[in-house]
Order: structure tokens, then C-alpha cells, then sequence
């Protein structure tokens, strides 16, 4: 089987330091394109393991951009 990467990820949220989600996408491309067109300055990036409703790990990662 093929490993799985620290970078591997299923979609990426883009929220300020309060947690307030201003977009979810797929792509780092669109992620970086949100921040450029709204002038939101990326302070800090973490991948953050995916829960399914029970809260069971889904072995799936969402990564975290956090802007200001």
C-alpha cells in the first residue's frame, strides 16, 4: 500500500484566529487565490485529522489555513 503523507489532505479551510470560516476548497491553488483577492495575510497552516459524525478518526486530513 502506498503511505500516506503529512501533507495529504481532502479539503482545506480558510478561518481567521477566531475559528470563523471564510472558505472551503480542495485546492491550495483556489486557497491561495481566496487569500490574494480578499488581501488576507496566511499567519499559520495546520492539518488537523477529519471526524465523521460519530467522531471516529476517518484516517483523512483537513488542513487548516489560518488568516488575518
Amino acid at each position: 500500500p502506498k503511505e500516506q503523507t503529512m501533507n495529504h489532505f481532502i479539503a482545506i479551510d480558510v478561518q481567521d484566529k477566531l475559528g470563523n470560516i471564510y472558505v472551503t476548497c480542495a485546492s491550495m491553488r483556489v486557497a491561495i487565490q481566496y487569500c490574494n483577492l480578499h488581501n488576507l495575510q496566511i499567519i499559520d497552516q495546520d492539518l488537523v485529522p477529519e471526524l465523521d459524525d460519530d467522531g471516529e478518526y476517518t484516517n483523512q486530513n483537513i488542513l487548516i489555513i489560518t488568516v488575518q
